[in-house]
């Protein structure tokens, strides 16, 4: 990879380095991705969210794999961008309150890590596409479990 394109591609793959952690660098991404949201989604309509949202997925797809070009590894653990991307879907339609950012921080991780059924099949899809799919679904099941939570407790 070219040294400039690398400039740009590795901080926006590791969370502007979140991915170095030493351990849990998922678990990193993923608070990385939910303070960016808190900070950005009072800002946003629930459509401009979608956009930075699908924004994130569409970078992050480019950035991993280049990533996994240039380290010859499939999804690198340093790459957490999908992470960030997986917990913002999850995020998208939540007030800004910090137990709903809690909830979906967990649900999220649960997911990400447990990989049930369909998140664990989209992970095995070719390049940047299977790092970002996996934590893509995973956003869309820790959404679809939050919905109705959200629903009970507001």
């Amino acid at each position: 990879m070219h040294p400039l394109l690398r400039w740009l591609v590795y901080p926006i793959a590791t969370g502007l380095g979140a991915g170095y952690a030493p351990k849990a660098p998922g678990t990193f991404g993923t608070l990385v991705g939910a303070i960016a949201a808190w900070f950005a989604w009072p800002h946003l309509s629930i459509w401009g969210r979608a956009i930075a949202i699908g924004v994130t997925v569409v970078v992050g797809t480019l950035c991993a794999s280049a990533m996994e070009r240039d380290l010859a590894k499939h999804d690198p653990q340093c790459v957490v961008i999908d992470e960030i991307a997986g917990v913002a879907l999850t995020l998208w339609a939540v007030d800004v309150r910090l137990w709903q950012f809690g909830l979906g921080f967990v649900l999220f991780r649960l997911f990400d890590i447990w990989k049930p059924w369909l998140i664990g099949h989209a992970g095995k899809l070719p390049g940047g596409v299977g790092v970002m799919a996996d934590d893509i679904v995973a956003g869309f099941v820790a959404l679809a479990c939050m919905t109705p939570i959200l629903r009970w407790m507001t």
